[in-house]
């Protein structure tokens, strides 16, 4: 029998089914694939998985490497800032061992007149230097009484020149010790004995001071050679933010 179709439609009705057993058999492969792929995880030995391992990337708290200038710099300003506002924690080691602390600490410098205040065992108490004078408050008893040590002991406690400073990296290679020499007696004048300072360091990273140590010993005037420790450890350093003057008023 003579078709009736013409030969360009014969050829469209072959090509289809063709096509359709294309998509069929590619199909198939993805999910042949798809199996192999879930095969091999489900084929593992009991115990055994498969684990994405990634690089790591450098961590964002790694300290920064010291830069001798940048700490030459930071206690530089330090020394020289017209204000000082502090807080840490002090604790003291004597020549014959003996240790005390940490006490926590406040403190606030600008020019001549200077506040500390920390807590002992009679109570918080404030020791505040101005017009010439040093006197504790203590805030308990609201009394107040002058200090054994002379206002200048207190004015003096970072006025140390810079350029007299000799340096050393820290045993953990992160922060710079500067070692400054003194040769300093404070004594009031109607008391005995005094306080001999002979020596000062600071341990400085890239952007601040950290710590501060005093050595010296009680004295009647000769320099010591036994030495007791005091290091303020410090939790914030704020230089040249501005300081109100009635922070150095008495507080009754």
């Amino acid at each position: 029998m003579r078709s009736i179709l013409n030969p360009e439609k014969k050829v469209i009705l072959i090509f289809i089914p063709v096509l359709i057993l294309v998509i069929l058999a590619i199909g198939c492969g993805s999910s042949d694939d798809a199996d192999t792929k879930g095969d091999q995880t489900n084929n593992l030995p009991p115990g055994v998985t498969i684990e994405t391992i990634e690089s790591p990337s450098p961590s964002a708290d790694e300290p920064e490497e010291i830069d001798i200038e940048k700490a030459q710099s930071a206690l530089e300003d330090f020394l020289s800032a017209s204000d000082l506002h502090l807080k840490g924690e002090y604790s003291s080691v004597t020549a014959d061992g003996m240790k005390d602390g940490p006490t926590q600490f406040e403190i606030w410098m600008k020019g001549e007149k200077v506040r500390i205040d920390d807590s002992r065992s009679n109570g918080p108490r404030s020791l505040i230097v101005s017009n010439g004078a040093a006197l504790y408050y203590m805030h308990d008893t609201k009394h107040s009484f002058p200090s054994i040590m002379p206002p200048e002991y207190y004015t003096n406690m970072f006025g140390q020149d810079f350029l007299k400073a000799t340096s050393r990296t820290s045993g953990d290679g992160k922060s710079v010790i500067f070692s400054i020499e003194i040769d300093a007696f404070y004594k009031n004048d109607n008391a005995q004995a005094g306080y001999y300072v002979t020596r000062v360091e600071y341990k400085v990273d890239n952007d601040s001071v950290l710590n501060h140590v005093l050595y010296g010993k009680d004295s009647y005037g000769t320099k010591p050679t036994a030495l007791n420790a005091v290091t303020q450890t410090f939790s914030l350093v704020e230089i040249n933010k501005g300081i109100a003057d009635t922070v150095f008023n008495a507080p009754f």
